[in-house]
């Protein structure tokens, strides 16, 4: 196994927004996308509290992470996630514990990922469909290979393909 120091090393280049945190959720290490996300630049929180980092941290999280502290890992899909300017963006996440080598829990590592842009994609398209359902014509839309990738409601009603 690999010592924490290296351990600490390679999450400072990790190409995700990932925090370690011991038992009293101190920071051990962050990699750049987690100073990049929670625009943490020329702030040195190593060795910090979460808390102290965070003051206005939720009920919400602060449940999350006392969760994972006894060994509850948890995770989420697309949550919104409201920063403290008032500005939101939608985050998929998962908070992980790890153990000492006694086996007793050492701490917590939260992993996110910013999802807003697949999310108002995934948005688009729905109210795409809708609008699309809703046209009196037949509409469908093809690929390169000329295979069917979408048609509204029309389409199947007219030629019985429902």
């Amino acid at each position: 196994m690999r010592s924490l120091p290296s351990i600490i090393n390679i999450i400072n280049v990790i190409p995700a927004a990932m925090a370690v945190f011991d038992e009293n959720l101190h920071y051990l290490a962050v990699s750049e996308k987690w100073i990049k996300f929670f625009r943490l630049t020329n702030k040195d929180i190593i060795g910090k509290s979460h808390a102290d980092v965070f003051p206005n941290l939720t009920a919400h999280w602060k449940e999350i992470n006392r969760l994972a502290l006894l060994g509850v890992d948890n995770k989420s899909e697309a949550e919104q996630f409201e920063f403290e300017d008032g500005t939101f963006c939608w985050i998929k996440w998962e908070t992980t514990h790890w153990k000492k080598d006694d086996g007793s829990i050492g701490g917590i590592i939260i992993n996110l990922e910013d999802v807003t842009e697949n999310r108002t994609i995934s948005q688009n398209e729905r109210r795409f469909q809708l609008f699309m359902d809703y046209l009196p014509g037949l509409c469908w839309i093809t690929n390169t290979k000329n295979e069917l990738k979408y048609a509204n409601k029309c389409f199947f009603d007219k030629l019985h393909l429902s």
